[in-house]
């Protein structure tokens, strides 16, 4: 019997035809699941056919390490561990749906494998790596003036001013009454103000001044944007390569929006893409020196400053490059170590002795409090001291109105209207509570983080990117109205990018933080240092995953979107040793 069985196995090892109609009816059953879930579809239908491609190229003809073997292992486990996670309601309660959960996590497990054997027979046949001179200075300003283009083409004839959200009025508020809170980052709030400043005193219009910040952050983009394809360029990227590179920018719809966006996250992932594009370059030795370091501490400082989980994830990364490059770039870890120091004296200090607000303690709790809020809202038994310590910040009947599973904001806000300073003073206590709730509830607990963040780790949700308007406000800034071929033309556009499945994959949050991890688990098979640029992509993603106040929010995602043509080509590129 045993012998049969590993013939059976055998002939099914050595059948690509059998194997390729294994994975597509365990596909096909992974997916007749999936269709009923809440998230994008696409996304799983595009990695179903990647394994199943994987499985009919039938190139498995050596053995694999087994080195390798845990790796793809732990991808295949994180793969399908998201997916069922994320979608927990199609199989709950769990005792009912045995069936189903086999096959989603079974199917998971089998397509992650698949996927990752696909990702390393990839790579990418460079030419060799161009050196920095004309043809690079030339592709630069190519690239430029196709983004500037189409940027300001979308500002001027489309959206003018500018895109306003409701921070960016409070941002101008702020400037306004010289009243500053960090909550939205102090130093962005000032390049609104000396851009602003600069549009009033030229044109003496408060629209003309919205717009003087528009044009700069678009050529700012357009200048960051060009870099990073110049960098691909001068790394050896055939001519495919670059086309896609500027084709990425120049026509997805959320780069022309967000380039003419009043946003913090906008220069903040704009500051992450030229960050890991400076560390790629002087990973590489593509010259030149003073470029490569002007760009990493400006990309650093953008990280750090512009976003208030920047210095976090900057920090992590930091001890990460300082454990794996501390003995070959000992200057590149000090310019970092400045970089964090100087970002620390202007966040704190230079924002104490300006008197300025900074966010306050629930401002960074949005996870504890709604795991506690669904304690409460499932109707769970609490201790009469409990109770009592809730009441203090929070009117429990309130929690069970105002309670949202994939926003934290109504609970925050209920304990801002509340007594907020009773939790400031208090914080030992609620994290006793916090902790003790969770021993007693630890499955309410994790379904409350699945739902606050699973639009970051799952296939991708749909959620607002932007509203294309100017929000309501007191200073009579307004966007007009636009009636000509190029509006007409962009909305049309927007429009069909937004609301056709074919393009879920481009936006999708998940499928590119599923991407971000497949490279890296490439890299490190394959034992390359580029494994080192996605540390600070996914340091940002880990502090959503303690932070974020909403399940699914495309702009706190944004620093993963600008830099992946770079962070793709580095996965996938032929290795070149730097002269």
């Amino acid at each position: 019997m045993i012998l049969k069985m590993k013939s059976v196995l055998h002939n099914i090892r050595d059948n690509w035809k059998i194997r390729s109609g294994i994975v597509l009816i365990v596909a096909m059953a992974w997916l007749s699941i999936l269709f009923g879930a809440d998230s994008f579809f696409t996304p799983y239908l595009l990695v179903a056919m990647l394994g199943l491609m994987a499985c009919v190229r039938d190139t498995d003809s050596e053995a694999v390490p087994r080195r390798e073997w845990l790796y793809r292992i732990l991808f295949a486990a994180f793969f399908s561990l998201t997916v069922v996670l994320a979608n927990y309601k199609l199989i709950s309660p769990v005792r009912d749906h045995v069936p189903e959960g086999l096959v989603l996590l079974g199917g998971g497990l089998l397509i992650g494998w698949l996927v990752l054997k696909l990702a390393l027979e990839m790579e990418i046949r460079s030419c060799h790596p161009t050196p920095a001179g004309k043809k690079a200075a030339g592709c630069f300003w190519l690239l430029f003036l196709l983004f500037s283009l189409v940027y300001l083409s979308a500002l001027v004839f489309c959206y003018r001013p500018g895109i306003l959200s409701p921070d960016s009025v409070s941002q101008i508020w702020q400037n306004v009454n010289k009243i500053y809170s960090n909550h939205h980052p102090y130093w962005h709030t000032m390049i609104i103000k000396a851009c602003m400043d600069l549009g009033m005193s030229v044109f003496h219009d408060i629209n003309q001044a919205v717009m003087v910040y528009s044009v700069f952050q678009a050529i700012g983009m357009s200048a960051i944007f060009a870099f990073l394809g110049m960098t691909v360029y001068e790394a050896g990227a055939p001519g495919i390569i670059m086309a896609m590179t500027a084709a990425f920018y120049a026509f997805l719809p959320y780069h022309i929006l967000y380039s003419i966006t009043m946003w913090k996250d906008i220069l903040f992932a704009g500051s992450v893409a030229l960050f890991i594009c400076a560390m790629y370059r002087i990973l590489k030795g593509i010259d030149s020196k003073i470029v490569n370091t002007i760009t990493l501490t400006a990309g650093g400082l953008g990280c750090c400053l512009l976003r208030s989980n920047g210095m976090a994830a900057f920090v992590f990364t930091f001890l990460v490059f300082l454990i794996f490059l501390w003995k070959e770039k000992k200057k590149v870890l000090f310019l970092l170590l400045f970089v964090i120091a100087a970002s620390y004296v202007l966040k704190h200090p230079v924002l104490e002795k300006r008197g300025v607000i900074q966010p306050d303690t629930v401002e960074f709790l949005s996870i504890p409090v709604q795991q506690v809020a669904r304690v409460i809202v499932e109707g769970e038994e609490l201790e009469e001291d409990e109770r009592e310590l809730i009441g203090q910040i929070m009117e429990i009947e309130a929690v069970k109105e105002k309670y949202t599973a994939y926003i934290s904001d109504p609970i925050k806000n209920l304990i801002r209207d509340t007594n907020p300073d009773y939790l400031d003073a208090h914080k030992q206590e609620y994290l006793m509570l916090w902790i003790r709730l969770g021993l007693k509830h630890p499955a309410l607990y994790v379904k409350a983080w699945i739902d606050q963040t699973r639009g970051f780790w799952n296939g991708g949700y749909r959620n607002y990117v932007v509203k294309p308007i100017v929000e309501e406000n007191e200073y009579g800034i307004y966007m007009t109205d636009q009636k000509n071929i190029v509006a007409r033309a962009m909305t049309k556009w927007v429009y069909v990018f937004f609301n056709h499945p074919a393009f879920e994959v481009f936006r999708s949050i998940g499928l590119h933080v599923w991407g971000l991890i497949l490279c890296v688990i490439v890299l490190l098979i394959r034992k390359r240092k580029e494994a080192l640029l996605f540390v600070l992509p996914i340091a940002i993603i880990l502090t959503l995953f303690i932070s974020t106040p909403v399940y699914a929010e495309f702009r706190y995602s944004y620093a993963i979107f600008t830099p992946i043509p770079l962070l793709l080509y580095a996965a996938f590129e032929e290795h070149h040793v730097p002269s």
